[in-house]
C-alpha cells in the first residue's frame, strides 16, 4: 500500500481494487499470531475495507486450520462451522465472540445499518 497523505490523525491509502482515496477506520487491530497489529481502511469510492500490512503469514494458515492448509482441512472446518451455526440463536453475534473472521461483518451491518433479516454476500474478505 502506498500512502497517500496524512493529517494530524487519519491516514490514507489508495484502495488496491478501485485506486480510489481509502481513510483509516481502525487502529491496530489483533491478528491471529500474537503480536501482529493491522490498521483497516475504507475506500470512499467502491467502500471496499482492507487492513495494512498486508500479509500473507504460513503461521496465520495453520492457526485458522489447525496446521493442515490443504483445501480438504479448510472445507472440513467450515463445514463443521456451519453445522454447528445451525444452532445458534443469535449466529453472528455467537461468531464475532469465537473468531475475529467474522467482527469485520458484524460491524460493517452495524456501520451501513443493515437491517435483520436482510441477505448478504460476504466474498473471501479474509481478516
Amino acid at each position: 500500500m502506498i500512502q497517500i497523505s496524512t493529517n494530524s490523525k487519519v491516514f490514507y491509502k489508495k484502495c488496491a481494487l478501485c485506486d480510489g482515496l481509502a481513510h483509516q477506520t481502525y487502529v491496530g487491530m489483533s491478528g491471529y499470531v500474537e503480536g501482529t497489529k493491522y490498521n483497516v481502511y475504507e475506500c470512499a469510492r467502491c467502500f471496499t475495507s482492507f487492513v495494512d500490512p498486508m500479509s500473507n503469514l504460513q503461521e496465520e494458515y495453520e492457526i485458522i486450520y489447525g496446521g493442515d492448509t490443504t483445501k480438504d482441512s479448510a472445507t472440513t472446518y467450515y463445514y463443521y462451522l456451519a453445522q454447528g451455526v445451525k444452532q445458534l440463536k443469535n449466529p453472528l453475534k455467537d461468531l464475532e465472540n469465537f473468531s475475529a473472521i467474522f467482527w469485520g461483518v458484524g460491524r460493517a451491518l452495524k456501520d451501513f445499518g443493515i437491517k435483520k433479516g436482510s441477505k448478504i454476500l460476504e466474498v473471501g474478505s479474509g481478516i
